[in-house]
């Protein structure tokens, strides 16, 4: 099902050139393992518009557009249809990297430079460029070491992992999350994340899905999101949206346009990156209850929610680029209205601000070079050198041909270097995907500021696990610590039920050596250390104090291989990224491996077995984890397989993947005893044949060095003999040479005491203004200090007065209150009290002429035999479905003429403008009164 994914939009042939466009995505395997996913999709591949025809209509397809059926091809007809002079037609192509890691930069910088290579004369196929990357650059461990590879001489990639006591890898920007939604739409999506909410990320640029998506999950740790995640949803499952689990999905914003607020699923909160709004909707227990009150924002304790969006204002708040209307913060709820300061929380309140003309284009700018893989044309930038075996090769070394030119694209000779730079220059800020961090900008803040926020509300949950039977947490003796009040008490209640909280709990109880526990466990530790209540008793943190894991040591794994190529110094270029051939891959080899993979944290068995129920539903098949069997594996139909190293890293790989998916492996999948010591055998004996190789190619370099050296200090011994003997001195010489240094002994020695002398006469000098400005000092702070006392005294005096004056006021202002107060609910008691009378003569009235049953007039007429506005809206309504039901028919002044035309139908019409009940029912008592 990848391509689905690739192609979010489907895989749709354009009539013109489109520039290449890159986003990210992220697939979830039955498992729960995650496969980290980044395209590049490009449209250099073109057809004419009649050989395309054909072409479908011989490989049998059905689903045609118009201009290819009905048995023949319309060249005039696909042209009006497609909009096009030419008869030419783009097909899609898409390069995918697939990881289980979340190298999302890393994955970005490859496909670009990949790409770039193919377009220009390269000393390598591009298969070798793909096999040293996917296969041949190790995985670093977590800490102590980076790994730093190049492709070309212009870009150096470094991976590095973070140690097992810091946060997560992140290996993506947080500037798309915080340049598309403010602050506090920010919290609020946390909020409903924290609460498991149905949430659809909506935007129209789908290179900031998943940036966007990576960044909101991340920012939840030490818990998982457990419920279905699809950053990049195909347009063509939106099915999913009205499943009835939570879900964090990312879809195209069209879905907001073609379907309005009254229309979408219920309890499924909207976030539309483009403008910065959050349609919060209604929540799942409005469903039939007829509520015309939407869902309010997630009620996060108020002292720490504070905290943490001063925190993130002040390290993410800068990359925040407000709409064209100035509006900070937009959120709607219900069907659609607009959420005022009143009925949010304190972090989340909207605010305006001043948009220049020049900047109001800033937004979709932005945006739109998120979406281009070269936003700057530096596709056009020449390569001046490739990485190989042999060493760097510069471009002099490759034969040049008559080049090539991309449709579109027009780029001066010398000038493709400064084309970036100008682009550049025109837009204050770098692409939103690009990790270099703006100037205040800090991810790590970021994210130890969420940290401290759920270790500040869950700071006691130790606490409160149960290790024995029954329910692992104590949720109502936890609440009842936190001493919360109100809705932030219900909230925090939400969150400790969730699947995320209960999964958390789960693996505290299960495996509490695990880094992720202990490091939100010492995380807690450290803000109590530095609470003056723990002065004298604080705790030891080792495992954050760890320094172990720090990056020390730099690994640069083998440039691209050249074996098996001939070598006749040819070239290799393709003008277009070519198809691929599986036989220019070469001989792999195989990376350095430090330590064994490294488990995801996933959801639960039983979240799996309900998203796996419901994507089984919306894909032709389910996605399977089982590998497939390697050379040597249990087949009968093999035989005698070639029993070579590369078999035997095959088979034993396979034998390490079995044990790893345990739990979708049989046990007639595993490979026999003697398979694998066989394969044991030839790698221990290529391992020998390797360190005699290794160890005659070390002697072979000692030698070598020792003859350099040998020959360069022989070089300086006579080039050192010859400069000696030109400057032998004689008996004269020496004798001048003598007197002349003893002379300037001399005078060094007169010019040392003049500059003590002088030296002496500065310090006296220095002294005494010191003194001087010493005693200035200290009267101006005697006088500074007199006329502080006095204004303190004075402050004093004055502030009792103000306090007292302050104290009569206030009484006064609330008597005020009171007596305005107790005389306007009189006056209003009053005026409901004869509504309600008027109004019940009038229904007692209309009953009569509607013939209303008894049972009916007694029973409403004990519910509006009162006084409130409870009655009040009672009789209106009731006036009102008497109205309706004896045909009485208000009319506006333009349907006067019509409803004097229409008198003779049943009914009775009355003109007038007035919509207020009231009104009306002067109308009809007047009428009832005059018959």
């Amino acid at each position: 099902h990848l391509p689905r994914f690739v192609f979010p939009d489907g895989c749709i042939p354009m009539t013109e050139h489109r520039t290449p466009t890159f986003f990210t995505f992220v697939l979830t395997l039955e498992n729960g393992t995650r496969l980290y996913g980044a395209a590049l999709n490009l449209y250099n591949d073109a057809v004419e518009t009649e050989r395309l025809g054909h072409m479908a209509k011989e490989s049998g397809f059905e689903d045609l557009p118009a201009w290819m059926t009905n048995g023949s091809f319309d060249s005039s007809k696909a042209l009006k249809t497609l909009g096009r002079r030419s008869e030419i037609v783009f097909l899609p192509k898409c390069l995918v990297v697939l990881s289980h890691y979340c190298f999302f930069d890393v994955m970005r910088s490859f496909l670009l430079q990949l790409y770039r290579i193919s377009l220009v004369q390269a000393p390598l196929p591009i298969e070798r460029y793909i096999a040293n990357f996917v296969c041949e650059v190790p995985l670093p461990p977590q800490g102590k070491i980076e790994v730093n590879f190049a492709l070309t001489d212009e870009l150096q990639v470094s991976i590095v992992r973070p140690a097992a006591n810091r946060l997560p890898l992140v290996g993506f920007s947080y500037h798309p999350l915080f340049a598309s939604l403010s602050v506090g739409n920010i919290l609020v999506v946390l909020g409903c994340l924290l609460k498991e909410t149905r949430v659809a990320i909506c935007s129209q640029h789908y290179a900031l899905l998943g940036p966007v998506c990576e960044a909101l999950t991340s920012l939840l740790f030490p818990f998982v999101w457990q419920g279905m995640y699809i950053p990049i949803m195909p347009y063509s499952m939106l099915d999913v949206l009205d499943a009835p689990v939570p879900f964090l999905v990312g879809l195209h914003s069209r879905y907001l346009k073609d379907v309005q607020a009254p229309a979408r699923p219920i309890g499924v909160v909207f976030v539309d990156l483009d403008y910065d709004i959050v349609h919060l909707g209604f929540e799942d227990e409005d469903l039939g209850s007829g509520s015309l009150y939407g869902r309010c924002t997630p009620a996060l304790p108020d002292k720490d929610a504070a905290k943490l969006r001063s925190k993130l204002e002040e390290f993410g708040g800068i990359a925040y680029i407000p709409s064209e209307q100035g509006v900070v913060g937009r959120i709607t709820y219900g069907d659609g209205q607009n959420m005022t300061n009143k009925e949010r929380e304190a972090y989340a309140v909207m605010s305006r601000v001043h948009v220049p003309m020049a900047s109001k284009s800033e937004r979709s700018n932005l945006m739109e070079m998120s979406d281009k893989a070269f936003p700057d044309n530096e596709i056009l930038k020449p390569i001046h050198g490739f990485a190989t075996e042999e060493g760097t090769l510069t471009e002099k070394e490759i034969v040049k041909s008559d080049g090539w030119k991309m449709k579109g694209l027009k780029a001066k000779k010398g000038s493709s270097g400064s084309l970036s730079s100008q682009n550049k220059e025109a837009s204050p800020r770098e692409n939103p995907l690009n990790m270099n961090e703006l100037a205040g900008f800090s991810t790590s803040e970021i994210r130890n500021a969420t940290l401290r926020f759920f270790a500040s509300i869950f700071k006691n949950y130790e606490k409160f696990l149960v290790k024995g039977g029954g329910e692992p947490f104590q949720r109502e003796a936890f609440l009842d610590d936190l001493k919360l009040k109100g809705n932030s008490r219900e909230f925090v209640s939400q969150v400790t039920s969730s699947q995320m909280f209960e999964r958390f709990v789960e693996e505290r109880i299960t495996s509490p050596d695990q880094p992720e526990m202990r490091l939100f466990d010492e995380t807690i530790v450290a803000k109590n250390n530095r609470s003056k209540k723990t002065v004298g008793k604080k705790k030891e943190t080792p495992f954050l104090s760890d320094q172990s894991g720090n990056i020390t040591d730099t690994f640069a794994p083998p440039p691209p291989s050249n074996w098996g190529l001939p070598d006749d110094g040819r070239s290799y270029h393709y003008g277009m990224f070519p198809k691929l051939d599986p036989k220019a891959f070469g001989k792999i080899r195989y990376p350095k491996q430090w330590s064994a993979k490294q488990k995801q944290r996933g959801a639960s068995s039983a979240a799996l077995r309900e998203q796996n129920k419901i994507m089984s539903n919306h894909l032709a098949q389910p996605v399977s984890v089982t590998p497939t069997k390697p050379v040597g594996s249990k087949d009968p139909q093999q035989k005698n397989p070639i029993m070579n190293v590369e078999w035997a890293i095959h088979a034993l790989s396979y034998n390490d993947s079995v044990g790893d998916f345990q739990s979708g492996a049989t046990r007639d999948v595993a490979l026999p005893s003697d398979t694998i010591s066989s394969a044991m055998k030839e790698v221990l004996s290529a391992r020998r044949k390797q360190s005699i190789l290794l160890k005659l190619i070390i002697r072979a370099q000692a030698c070598c060095r020792m003859y350099i050296i040998r020959t360069r200090y022989l070089r300086l011994c006579v080039e050192f003999k010859k400069r000696y003997d030109k400057a032998l001195l004689t008996e004269e010489n020496v004798t001048q040479l003598v007197t002349f240094i003893l002379s300037i002994v001399r005078i060094q020695r007169m010019f040392r005491a003049f500059k003590k002398r002088l030296e002496e006469r500065q310090k006296i000098h220095a002294t005494r203004l010191q003194g001087w400005l010493r005693g200035e000092i200290a009267r101006r702070y005697f006088q500074r200090l007199k006329m502080a006392a006095l204004m303190a005294q004075a402050f004093a005096r004055g502030r009792k007065v103000r306090f007292a004056f302050k104290l009569v006021k206030d009484l006064v202002a609330k008597v005020q209150a009171q007596v305005r107060g107790y005389l306007t609910r009189k006056q209003v008691a009053i005026f409901r009290e004869d509504r309600v009378m008027r109004y019940r003569l009038q229904i007692f009235e209309l009953w009569k002429h509607a013939r209303t049953p008894l049972t009916y007039r007694s029973n409403f007429w004990m519910l509006i035999n009162g006084k409130g506005f409870l009655h009040l809206s009672l009789t209106e309504n009731e006036l009102k479905r008497l109205w309706e039901l004896l045909g009485i028919v208000f009319l506006s002044n333009s349907d006067t003429n019509q409803g004097e035309l229409d008198r003779s139908a049943s009914g009775m019409f009355i003109p007038g403008t007035s919509t207020s009940v009231h009104e009306r029912y002067l109308q009809v008592r007047a009428i009832i009164m005059a018959s």
